[in-house]
């Protein structure tokens, strides 16, 4: 149900665990998903690269297959890695076995770890099984699976049969950010080493874009325009197809398109199970309005990164135009300060300079003379700038990277005690696949700031302009959420709901019980004034069409714990919290585990329910049945073909704004209390 008040707006057996561990050394990140030698050597030749896109009024679902083959004339250990975009959550993993599709369980770490090596372990090598494998050792069962980082996981496989093929299927969901009626969908492809990913058959890139809003327009800016045919049904309902062979994977996949909006309000979608409590989805949007108040003066100071990650795709360079395109839009003034950090801070200034041309010329040649050496360590340099500032004016921090700052540090609590008694707002600029989003979120909530994440292969010098543009808007801050009425709603994620800045949207999920006419109010406050939206809905007894709603509840869920825990909120037994969160709604977490079985039979010998299963196959036949719905309504809406070759698919309008809008949750903004 979807309601909404809008103003004009084997032989071989398999043990899969997946299981969120540390980074093991030695083991690099790929995002384009590659298949490597665990104990060394170039990749496996990628023989197929299939994706499968579906966007669905801001939900994008992507399934991802790929066939890679061992070259060599052994049988090899392979370490497979895929990467997730930030906010994405992974709905299947699965590998081929004998020709056979296998997908797994999400159990408590501990038990499936338990599983895993109860059924690898035991095995002892006799003589012949030693003849048989060329002395490699004894046969281990393949697969582990671990997040080695942030939304990044990694699968060991054995064996990689000599001469033979492994094929691997995953499934994520996210929800594409709307800033100011643009949507990007970004396919990470982009890899440390380029020269290591190029696929020697088949790449497919298959996009499905529905929006009951209409479309206005759509590109590819990461220079795939010359690759892609698209067809536009009509104004809501857009394909695009990539089908080639023999292709580096040596960049990001990006697909923008603007909506002709113009609207704000409340949408509220639900999922609910007979005999169950339900889950709801509210979407709240501003408006854009024009600020006509006085503007204080701002002092901005850029933490610029400029470790080895930064040294590649010419990054450096697009970031000194970026934040040169962002100066040029400030005030008259506005001051400001650079401080390039890799293990150690180097500020341009010991103090900020004034917004002159010839000083932001000197800006652009002192980052200039950086070319990407060494790691990445922000506290020190965030530290540096709170000590340099003036804090008799009011201060922003801009922070800028690609990578796992801090090594993806876990302890928040010791970047949160440098923000103590300072009133300096923090943005951040997360660039590629590897940023810390998670720290950078904590310290953007903190201050009221916000995360922007873009692929390298975006423009970010016209992002940098977007940036400065988003800031000086005054959002709608010290938000509540109520619903009165025959439903009893509880258990919002988030707790606390996000900032909202006008042009933008907030998410907030939520379970209820009881059934009927809700109303729905959401207050704030804007430079000083009062705000509200507000919406009533008739909240069903029984709606089945949005499962994912409650999937994306329950991550939402465990990452505000998560993140509670990391800032030193939250005691470490609420990790009982996230495990139950993991089990019941199968979700991967620090504290829970996927394990993969050979067959169901094991499942049952290991007392294993198909949880994970039935919410797949669940959530399949769900998107299937909506299918089915917008293609009834399809033959009452004019086709316009734009010229090109034909292509067969099916889908068509979705009448409904926001129905797919289940995973904005995953990557609700955080918007700030920073008003210039």
């Amino acid at each position: 149900m979807i309601a909404s008040n809008r103003r004009s707006y084997s032989m071989f057996r398999l043990a899969v665990a997946l299981s969120p561990l540390i980074l093991v050394p030695g083991v690099q990140a790929y995002a384009a998903g590659l298949l490597v030698p665990a104990y060394g050597g170039a990749p496996l030749a990628i023989e197929e690269h299939l994706v499968k896109v579906d966007i669905n009024n801001g939900i994008a679902v992507t399934e991802v297959t790929q066939v890679f083959r061992n070259d060599s004339a052994d049988p090899l250990e392979a370490v497979y890695t895929f990467p997730l975009p930030p906010g994405a959550s992974l709905s299947g993993f699965s590998m081929w076995i004998n020709g056979e599709e296998m997908a797994g369980e999400v159990l408590e770490k501990n038990r499936a770890r338990e599983i895993y090596e109860e059924i690898v372990h035991p095995f002892v090598e006799s003589a012949e099984t030693a003849r048989v494998n060329g002395g490699m050792g004894p046969i281990k069962d393949p697969g582990l699976v671990e997040e080695v980082s942030y939304r990044e996981f990694r699968v060991t496989v054995f064996p990689v049969q000599a001469r033979g093929t492994q094929k691997v299927r995953l499934t994520y969901y996210e929800h594409l950010t709307t800033e100011d009626d643009r949507v990007v969908y970004v396919y990470p492809l982009e890899t440390r080493a380029p020269e290591d990913a190029h696929v020697t058959g088949r790449l497919l890139i298959d996009v499905t874009l529905r929006s009951s809003v209409p479309i206005v327009d759509h590109s590819f800016p990461s220079g795939f325009e010359e690759e892609f045919v698209s067809e536009v049904w009509n104004k809501h309902h857009i394909r695009a197809v990539l089908d080639r062979s023999d292709r580096d994977l040596d960049r990001d996949f990006v697909m923008a398109y603007r909506l002709g909006r113009g609207s704000a309000g409340l949408d509220v979608v639900t999922f609910r199970k007979p005999g169950e409590d339900g889950y709801f989805l509210l979407l709240a949007t501003a408006p854009v309005s024009v600020d006509d108040g006085h503007r204080d003066p701002v002092d901005y100071t850029f933490l610029v990164d400029v470790s080895g990650s930064m040294r590649g795709r010419n990054r450096l360079s697009l970031v000194s135009m970026a934040i040169d395109r962002f100066m040029e839009s400030c005030g008259p003034d506005d001051r400001f300060n650079l401080i390039a950090f890799n293990v150690t801070p180097q500020p341009f200034s010991a103090r900020a300079v004034p917004n002159g041309r010839e000083e932001r010329s000197r800006i652009r040649r002192f980052l200039g003379d950086f070319r990407g050496v060494g790691g990445t360590d922000l506290h020190p340099a965030l530290k540096n700038a709170l000590d340099l500032a003036d804090h008799r004016r009011k201060q922003a921090i801009v922070v800028i990277s690609d990578g796992g700052l801090n090594d993806l540090d876990e302890d928040h609590g010791r970047f949160l005690n440098l923000l103590t008694g300072t009133d300096t707002t923090i943005f951040s600029l997360a660039v590629g696949n590897e940023a810390n989003v998670p720290l950078l979120e904590t310290l953007a909530s903190a201050t009221g700031g916000f995360v922007a994440r873009l692929s390298s292969q975006e423009d970010l010098e016209a992002r940098g302009s977007q940036l400065r543009e988003r800031m000086i808007r005054s959002p709608w801050r010290q938000m509540t959420l109520a619903a009165d009425g025959d439903a009893f709603v509880y258990d919002f994620a988030p707790g606390r709901v996000a900032d909202l800045f006008p042009g933008a949207q907030v998410a907030v999920l939520g379970r209820y019980s009881g059934h009927g006419a809700t109303t729905f109010r959401l207050d704030g406050f804007r430079n000083g004034e009062p705000v509200t939206l507000s919406t009533t809905v008739d909240m069903p007894s029984r709606d089945r069409l949005n499962p994912e709603i409650r999937r994306m509840w329950a991550e939402n869920r465990v990452e505000e714990v998560l993140q509670g825990m990391r800032a030193g909120r939250l005691p470490g037994r609420e990790t009982r919290t996230i495990v139950s969160l993991g089990e019941d709604h199968s979700i991967v977490t620090p504290f829970t585990s996927f394990l993969v079985l050979e067959n169901e039979e094991m499942f049952r010998r290991y007392g294993i329910e198909r949880r994970s299963h039935a919410l797949l196959e669940e959530e399949r036949e769900s998107r299937e049945a909506r299918v089915r719905l917008m293609d009834g309504a399809r033959a009452s809406i004019p086709s316009q073909r734009t010229p090109g070759p034909s292509l067969d698919f099916g889908g068509a309008l979705d009448p409904w704004f926001g129905v797919a809008a289940l995973l904005l949750v995953s990557c609700a903004l955080l918007a700030g209390r920073f008003c210039s």
